[in-house]
């Protein structure tokens, strides 16, 4: 996946990212005032199109019937596009070297190991 998001793309992902739960254009209405419904709209069938959202189901606002979607993209794999190979390595050690938190170290170890089990 190669693709750059427009700003109010990004706008709407970064709502998308930081949400435990499905959004409708309605639900992003409220979260980000200064957008219309109108460009809401236009954005999550643009992101949808290019499979960075999908629905997930239909939510009920005051009057009518609405989507819900939820990001297919996370926000890692999106910016992940934009770091060279190098720079993987460089920012992974520097985590890892900074990190104070045991079981986020024991939740990195357990990936290592189990990316090192699929590459035998």
């Amino acid at each position: 996946m190669e693709f750059q998001l427009t700003k109010r793309e990004q706008d709407i992902m970064e709502l998308f990212w930081k949400s435990e739960k499905p959004l409708s254009s309605n639900d992003i209405k409220v979260l980000s005032n200064d957008l219309s419904i109108h460009t809401i709209q236009q954005v999550l069938r643009r992101l949808n199109n290019n499979g960075f959202i999908k629905v997930e189901g239909v939510g009920f606002t005051k009057n009518s019937i609405t989507r819900k979607y939820i990001p297919c993209v996370s926000q890692a794999k999106y910016l992940k596009q934009f770091i060279a190979k190098n720079t993987e390595y460089e920012l992974a050690t520097a985590f890892i070297k900074e990190n104070t938190d045991l079981k986020v170290l024991d939740e990195l170890e357990n990936l290592i190991l189990q990316s090192r089990e699929k590459l035998k």
